[in-house]
Parts: structure tokens; C-alpha cells; sequence
């Protein structure tokens, strides 16, 4: 057996050149001008050096011209150039690894390197990193990073990012960020961004946000925000917001607003709206508003405006919509142009020119500049057009005839001509 073993030796170990030539630059870097010794079998066996293909065990300073190594590749530096070849099984750095793409299992006392991909798991106390896809668990003492896409867990405790979707888990101590869509749970310590969308959680201690829509719940420390829309839960210590729609619920410390529809709940310290139309209730202690419709609940401390409200619009200072249907409260003033309703504030109610008042108005004074068609209760009530009933101190019915025009206590119309 011994003589065996040692004839085998014989036959398998191989080195390289034995010495230099005289002009090595002139000859070109292969496998076969580095130094390597062999303990193999064909492929199979350890290699020592620039062995290219190794089945089983390769150890190396630092890879130059490597193509395949199944089994553990393990090396002391980073590879000379760009990384090159596969390790299928244990890329082991003492302190740092690097092929071109790593499919198995990634470590070192430092970090670890796939130029074009890693799969599997890979964990460094430095950092794990990859100039294009990551496929598995990926965890760098300060910071994880792909070029391209990502599928799986990327965690670093500084940072962790990918140039392209990201579908998984992605977290980052003080930053974490995907340049393309993330689908899971992102988040970081101080900030958390995506590019092209979330479909899942986004979460930034200071900040979180996306440059596409947010579909799941995103949360940020002072603030968040999607540039495309909001289909769940999104809330800033100080803002939130959305350029797009928003369905679902968003809540702002100071303020909150979308620049398209809401349909949900939408709630502001300060201020709360939409640029387009809101289907809900839409809460503010200073001020909502809406470009369109407030079609719901809309309440605010100070002020409310809409181009439209369909259903109860009230603020504890003034509150108009151009066209109301349903209530319209204003714990000052209320008005607008046309209600169907119920208008109420405690001093001032008012109709712009020609407009309609259908329903009840209750206030100090009503000043309806249109037609009210209905009952106003008021001390001062007035109307260029009647066709109900005033109750008040003061009652002015503009249409009718004189004496009837000015009345004490009481004055009506029920000519549907005038």
C-alpha cells in the first residue's frame, strides 16, 4: 500500500516552471505559467496555486485564471483582475474571497465576492458583495450588496442594497435600498429607499419612500413617501404622502396628502388632502381640503374646503365647498354655492351669487345671495330668492312684495315663479 501511495504521488504533484525566463512579460498569463502543485487524480484530489479545476480541495494566495472548482476553494486575497470561474460548495477567505460566481456557501475572516452572482449563503465580518445576482442569505458585518437583482435575505449592519429588484428580506442597519422593486420587507436603521416600487413593508427610522408605488405598509421616522401611489398603510412621524392615489389609510404627524383619488383614511396633524377625490374620511386638526370631492367625512379644527362634499364636512373655524350635499358645519361661517342639506355655523352663513340652498340653514346670520328653497333660522336672515321660510329676528326676502319684503319674526314665499 505504501509503495503505492508513493508512486501515486509521484505521478499526481506537478509544479510549475522551474525557473523564470528572461523575459516573462513577453509570455501571457495561463494556468499553465503559475505556479501549482497537484494531489489529484485527473480533477479530483487537492490543489495547491493556480490549479484551474479542482474536484475536491484547492487552497491559493490569490486566484488568477481559475475556471472551476467543486468541493472548497479557499484563498488568502481578493483574485488578481476580475474574478474568475465557479465555486460549486465553500468559497472560504483568510480574510477575503472572490470567483466570478459562488454557488454554495461564501465565508471568510473578511468578505466574499461574486463578480457575476452568488447563490446560497454567504456571510463575511466585513462585507458581502456581488456585481450582480444574489440567490440565497447574504450577512456582512457592515455592509451587503448586489449590482443586479436579489432574491432571498440580504442583512448588513451598516448597509445593504441591490442595483435591481429586490424579492425577499432587506435590511440595513443605518441605509438599505433597492434601485429597481422590492416584493418583502425592507428596511433601515435611518433610511430606507426603493426605486421602482414595494409590494410588501418598507420601514426607515428617519425616512422611507419609493419612486414607484407602495403596495403593504411603509413607515418612516419623520416621514414617508411613494412617488406613484398608496394601496395600504403608510405613515410619517411628520408627513406622508403620495404624487399618486391613495387607498388605504395614511397617517402624518404635521401632514398628509395624495396628488391624485384617496379612497380610505387620511389623517394630518396640521393638514390633510388630495388633489383629486376623497372616498372616506379625511381628519385634520388645522386644515383638509380636497381639489375635487369630499365624498365621506371630512373634519378639521380650523378649516375644510372641496370643490364638492357629499355627506359631512365640518371644521371648528370655516368650512365651503362649491356644491354640498349632506352637512355642511362650520363652527364660524359655512358656504357655498349650491347645498342640499343641512348648513350650520354659529355667525356667518352664506350662498355666492345665484346660488341654491335645498334643506335647513342655521346660523347668527344667513346671507344667501341665490335662491333658498327651505327654512333658515338665524337673527339675520336674507335671501335674494325665496321659497320657504325665515325664522329670525330680521327676515329679507328680496322677491317678495313690498311690505312683505322686510319682516320681523317670520317671512315666507311658496311661489316656485319667484
Amino acid at each position: 500500500m505504501r509503495a503505492f501511495l508513493a508512486t501515486l504521488l509521484l505521478i499526481a504533484i506537478s509544479t510549475g516552471p522551474a525557473a523564470a525566463t528572461t523575459t516573462p512579460s513577453a509570455r501571457p498569463v495561463t494556468a499553465d505559467t503559475l505556479w501549482q502543485a497537484r494531489l489529484m487524480v485527473g480533477e479530483v484530489g487537492i490543489g495547491l496555486g493556480h490549479v484551474p479545476r479542482v474536484t475536491g480541495l484547492r487552497f491559493n494566495f490569490r486566484d488568477r485564471t481559475l475556471q472551476r472548482v467543486n468541493g472548497a476553494n479557499v484563498t488568502m486575497w481578493l483574485a488578481w483582475d476580475d474574478p474568475q470561474g465557479t465555486v460549486n460548495g465553500l468559497a472560504l477567505g483568510m480574510p477575503l474571497t472572490s470567483t466570478a460566481r459562488i454557488r454554495g456557501i461564501g465565508t471568510g475572516l473578511g468578505g466574499v465576492f461574486g463578480r457575476r452572482s452568488v447563490s446560497g449563503v454567504a456571510v463575511a465580518p466585513l462585507a458581502v458583495g456581488s456585481g450582480g445576482q444574489t440567490r440565497g442569505i447574504m450577512i456582512g458585518g457592515l455592509g451587503v450588496g448586489g449590482g443586479d437583482s436579489a432574491r432571498g435575505v440580504l442583512v448588513g449592519g451598516a448597509g445593504a442594497g441591490a442595483g435591481g429588484n429586490v424579492d425577499g428580506l432587506l435590511v440595513g442597519g443605518l441605509g438599505a435600498g433597492s434601485g429597481g422593486r422590492l416584493r418583502g420587507l425592507g428596511a433601515g436603521g435611518l433610511g430606507f429607499g426603493a426605486g421602482d416600487g414595494v409590494a410588501g413593508i418598507a420601514v426607515g427610522g428617519l425616512g422611507a419612500g419609493t419612486g414607484g408605488s407602495l403596495w403593504g405598509l411603509g413607515a418612516g421616522g419623520l416621514g414617508f413617501g411613494a412617488g406613484d401611489g398608496i394601496a395600504g398603510i403608510a405613515v410619517g412621524g411628520l408627513g406622508a404622502g403620495t404624487g399618486g392615489s391613495m387607498h388605504g389609510l395614511m397617517v402624518g404627524g404635521l401632514g398628509a396628502g395624495a396628488g391624485g383619488q384617496v379612497r380610505g383614511i387620511l389623517a394630518g396633524g396640521l393638514a390633510a388632502g388630495a388633489g383629486g377625490t376623497i372616498t372616506g374620511v379625511v381628519l385634520s386638526s388645522g386644515a383638509v381640503g380636497a381639489g375635487g370631492a369630499i365624498r365621506g367625512m371630512g373634519l378639521a379644527g380650523v378649516a375644510a374646503g372641496a370643490r364638492r362634499a357629499e355627506g359631512v364636512l365640518a371644521a371648528g373655524g370655516a368650512v365651503g365647498a362649491r356644491h354640498t350635499r349632506g352637512l355642511l358645519w362650520g363652527g364660524l361661517a359655512a358656504g357655498g354655492e349650491t347645498i342640499d342639506g343641512l348648513v350650520v355655523s354659529s355667525a356667518y352663513n352664506r350662498l355666492t351669487d345665484d346660488g341654491r340652498l335645498r334643506g335647513l340653514a342655521l346660523s347668527t346670520v344667513n346671507d344667501f345671495r341665490g335662491r333658498q328653497e327651505g327654512l333658515a333660522i338665524g337673527l339675520i336672515n336674507y335671501a335674494r330668492s325665496l321659497y320657504g321660510v325665515q325664522l329670525g329676528l330680521i327676515n329679507i326676502a328680496q322677491n317678495n312684495r313690498a311690505p312683505f319684503r322686510v319682516l320681523p319674526l317670520v317671512n315666507a314665499n311658496f311661489s316656485r315663479h319667484n
